[in-house]
């Protein structure tokens, strides 16, 4: 008992002194560790370029960035949005001149997994930066999950000094305004070990359906999912034979919000057509018992000034890439319910 209490107020130590020294930030720099840790791509490339610019050398705020770096780096593959954010948070790491991040940039650049501008970047930021390591960053060593989701740290802190009732949480928001959550909660348990894999078709609430063209819209988002998930299925079927449970996981995802410009929408109107923007909810069960493992909700963005500069090419591959948020859910719950984010961008 004795321990219990020491390790939790040890626990409530580190915390307060995580949100102490947070506290002694500038606006700036709580902003760019509230972008940075919250951000989707678009936000975290501004966000870098901005401290790379400034040649930010607050530890606390570089911490950050080399965390988010090292979190990301593996899934981002070819995605360009997410190559061209981490490749900034190299180089700002770079611009630092600090040699706590040189174990960071180089094991981006030494894995030959990354896309090559990514590693390319990283090879230059660990080049300009001192060889003999001072207090190398080590992973983990910045917590995200707290740094997203305050009220789990408010929560804690109550726990520590009197035991109260769980909050009940707030319905996710089917409005791409007021979506604000980073990170989906873990499903009920691991999705490895089942009897078979399948994703249905996308479906469309009725809130959105009366909008032009959106079967369109929904049929690019199929084909984006289809192109994305169902290769993991293919190969978790593939290993599905040996399963003890007789019980298969269905995959039901369904669009509840979005807003596409169309090509001369954007031709013509610009960035004034708008934020393009998609928000899935998806439904993830055993079948045939019915009973819901995890209901996560996926959330993209196309920026209205890209998507003017690009003539719709932007709001296009929203569409396609919404999919990789469910595939990256998918995979990183396989072997462990962990949860994974939204896609939420501020």
């Amino acid at each position: 008992m004795k321990n219990k209490k020491l390790s939790s107020a040890l626990g409530l130590c580190l915390m307060l002194s995580s949100a102490a020294s947070l506290a002694a930030l500038n606006e700036t720099e709580k902003g760019y560790v509230n972008q940075l840790a919250k951000g989707g791509y678009v936000t975290i490339t501004s966000t870098a370029k901005s401290m790379y610019d400034t040649a930010t050398a607050n530890t606390e705020v570089l911490d950050v960035a080399a965390e988010v770096l090292l979190e990301k780096y593996p899934r981002a593959g070819e995605d360009h949005d997410a190559v061209e954010a981490l490749a900034w948070v190299c180089r700002a790491l770079g611009r630092s001149g600090n040699s706590r991040y040189r174990p960071v940039v180089e094991k981006v650049e030494n894995d030959d997994a990354v896309h090559r501008k990514l590693r390319g970047h990283c090879e230059k930021a660990a080049g300009s930066l001192p060889k003999e390591v001072t207090n190398g960053y080590v992973a983990g060593t910045v917590n995200l999950a707290k740094l997203r989701d305050p009220s789990a740290a408010a929560a804690t802190t109550a726990a520590v000094a009197a035991p109260a009732a769980a909050a009940s949480a707030s319905a996710p928001s089917t409005t791409a305004a007021s979506m604000t959550v980073p990170k989906n909660p873990p499903p009920a348990n691991k999705l490895q070990g089942y009897a078979g894999y399948e994703l249905k078709a996308v479906t469309l609430s009725d809130e959105a359906a009366g909008k032009k063209n959106v079967d369109k819209v929904v049929a690019r988002i199929d084909e984006g999912l289809k192109q994305t998930v169902n290769p993991i299925l293919t190969e978790w079927n593939a290993a599905a034979g040996s399963a003890a449970s007789k019980q298969k996981v269905v995959i039901e995802p369904h669009v509840v919000g979005v807003h596409k410009p169309s090509g001369a929408n954007r031709f013509w109107a610009g960035a004034f057509a708008g934020n393009g923007y998609v928000i899935m909810k998806v439904k993830i069960s055993e079948q045939p018992s019915g009973r819901i493992i995890a209901e996560p909700e996926f959330y993209r963005r196309a920026n209205a000034m890209a998507g003017a500069w690009t003539f719709g090419a932007h709001d296009n591959a929203m569409l396609q890439k919404i999919g990789g948020l469910l595939a990256n859910y998918l995979t990183e719950n396989y072997t462990e319910a962990v949860g994974g984010i939204t896609g939420f961008e501020p």
